[in-house]
This record gives structure tokens, sequence and C-alpha cells, in this order.
């Protein structure tokens, strides 16, 4: 097994990266949802992805500097 050694930073850089390459998706999937006619479950999803939305909102701004 091979072990890696990262800096504080560059494990910061990552984890800030999947955190906004998750919150760019989660706003495809809610506009996606919002421009066809949807199965109830899907409404469901579509609330779920609204609530989830706001909780990204509050985290990016906490991990994110006010340049990124």
């Amino acid at each position: 097994m091979y072990k890696v050694n990262l800096t504080d930073e560059t494990v910061n850089m990552i984890f800030r990266d999947i955190l906004v390459e998750d919150y760019v998706r989660l706003c495809k999937d809610i506009k996606d949802l919002e421009h066809r006619y949807l199965e109830a479950w899907e409404i469901e999803d579509l609330e779920n992805n609204k609530k989830y939305k706001k909780a990204f909102k509050t985290i990016l701004r906490y991990y994110l500097t006010h340049d990124e």
C-alpha cells in the first residue's frame, strides 16, 4: 500500500473543489426538474434539492474565501 502525504492546504483545496462541483451539479438538477413535468417522487426530490441548496450555500460561505 502506498501512502501519500498531503498538506492541509492541498486537502482543503480538494475539499472545496468537491463542494463546488457538487453544488453546481445540484443547481443543474434543480433547473432540469423545474423545466419539465414531474412525477410525484420527482417533486419530492426537487423540494429536497432546494433545501440542500440552501445548506450548500451555508457550507460554501464557510469554506470559500471572498475571492473564490
